[in-house]
């Protein structure tokens, strides 16, 4: 089964570096190159002193083109011809000439012969393998700069660093997708990160790396393919080699598909639900920022717990108002409105909460002014009052946290029914918003028989 972890525009520069890697492996074809480049290479032929002399005599443009293209392509040590394009360049830039000893051939053919042979070594010391960046003149000079002493004593060196890298690094994977990796050196993060642009792998510039590692471990995916990807799930920074953020399309497709990234992102998700009691906020940041989409294992923990502090619920009131259109429609009354209704009894409990969410749930927006958008649309008013029925009643007995006796309305919308009340008096302490009350008070508002 074929995997593509690649769509967007990833899946177009996958396909743009594969359509020229099928250009360059096809064999070279003399026809088009004939239909394309003939007149202008039966011009520099007739000047070439060696070759005027073969062709003079023929009849026919055609063979003359053939006859000189048979001494050119003498010249391509590869089996598919994939230097012709730019020997023919050469040619007629009169680069060289066809000589009667030969010389043409120590000139041309013997470095591209070399190029060929260095091409692993060129790329492992950062030199570009495009041919297209030389010209007779300057390639002779980089192949003649190297012998094969100097490039079995590179491979010599780039073996003995590798083997200190990983021991400098965290391999968490190996295989033939590629390899993810964590760097536990700043060194071992710019062997990895090489031809990248992070500022974790930085040689020229500062170097970021202790930064991010003193607030969690980096993860590095070596892909096969050549792909390369930075993870920091505690900055929730997932980062491409030019340094760009991935789009969410891209994380989505790594994190569900991918079949070793996935194992990362869940494994990474786990830790983060592992907190939801002692660090909501980044949970509720990892949903909205990262997946921005619900993500139903978060919403069943948060919901889990039957007493919240006012707080946690305003911060799960803000998951929702930033996702809401992640959730569904549904009737009420006969208008078509967003709603969460498991978060409902919760957001119930408290007034201002319930007017948010009110709100939200009919125009999809947080507003400043709640109490004023409240009271000019009678259907939001309606649904709102029917949220909080149940703690409008006068039937059963609710108190008020206050700060001190009788000042029952300091607090009054944070009221509280007697099971709740019992779950704050356990720690003491209440938070309201940002405002810590300690060794509060609490009255009763409306005393039933």
């Amino acid at each position: 089964m074929s995997f593509n972890i690649f769509s967007g525009k990833y899946a177009e520069h996958t396909g743009y570096y594969q359509m020229n890697l099928n250009q360059m492996l096809m064999e070279y074809d003399q026809k088009i190159t004939i239909d394309r480049m003939g007149s202008k290479l039966l011009l520099r032929g007739r000047d070439d002193d060696l070759i005027a002399g073969i062709i003079n005599d023929m009849e026919s443009d055609n063979d003359k083109i053939i006859t000189i293209l048979a001494g050119l392509e003498n010249l391509d040590p590869t089996n598919n011809k994939q230097y012709m394009a730019w020997i023919i360049k050469n040619y007629i830039r009169n680069a060289f000439s066809i000589k009667r000893d030969r010389s043409h051939s120590i000139k041309v053919r013997v470095p591209l012969m070399k190029f060929e042979q260095m091409k692993n070594f060129f790329r492992s010391e950062g030199i570009t393998t495009d041919i297209n960046q030389y010209t007779v003149e300057t390639l002779g000079e980089l192949v003649n700069q190297y012998s094969d002493t100097d490039i079995v004593s590179n491979t010599q060196k780039k073996k003995a660093l590798s083997k200190k890298m990983k021991l400098e690094t965290k391999i968490w994977h190996e295989g033939p997708l590629g390899t993810l990796l964590t760097p536990k050196t700043q060194e071992a993060s710019c062997f990895w990160g090489r031809n990248t642009r992070w500022c974790t792998s930085a040689t020229q510039s500062n170097n970021h790396f202790e930064s991010y590692n003193r607030r969690g471990p980096l993860y590095i995916w070596l892909g096969t393919n050549g792909a390369k990807f930075q993870f920091h799930f505690d900055e929730f920074e997932f980062r491409d080699d030019e340094d760009e953020n991935l789009p969410i399309q891209e994380v989505t497709s790594l994190r569900t598909r991918h079949p070793v990234i996935s194992q990362l992102f869940q494994r990474k998700e786990q830790e983060i639900l592992d907190r939801v009691d002692t660090d909501l906020i980044e949970v509720i940041r990892y949903a909205t920022r990262v997946l921005q989409n619900r993500w139903p294992e978060a919403e069943s923990l948060m919901l889990g717990s039957s007493i919240r502090h006012r707080a946690d619920v305003f911060d799960i009131l803000h998951y929702f108002s930033k996702l809401c259109t992640k959730f569904p429609k549904s009737d009420w009354n006969g208008n078509n409105i967003i709603r969460w209704q498991e978060a409902e009894p919760m957001f119930s409990k408290f007034t201002k909460i319930s007017k948010e969410y009110s709100i939200i749930a009919f125009k999809g927006i947080v507003s400043n002014d709640v109490d004023g958008i409240i009271e000019k649309n009678p259907k939001i008013k309606q649904f709102y009052s029917e949220m909080r029925k149940d703690k409008l009643r006068k039937d059963i007995p609710v108190y008020a946290i206050v700060t001190e006796p009788g000042l029952t309305d300091l607090y009054y919308e944070q009221q509280l029914t007697k099971e709740e009340l019992e779950y704050y008096s356990k720690e003491n302490t209440y938070m309201d918003g940002d405002n810590e009350v300690v060794a509060f008070h609490y009255e009763l508002i409306n005393p039933v028989d």
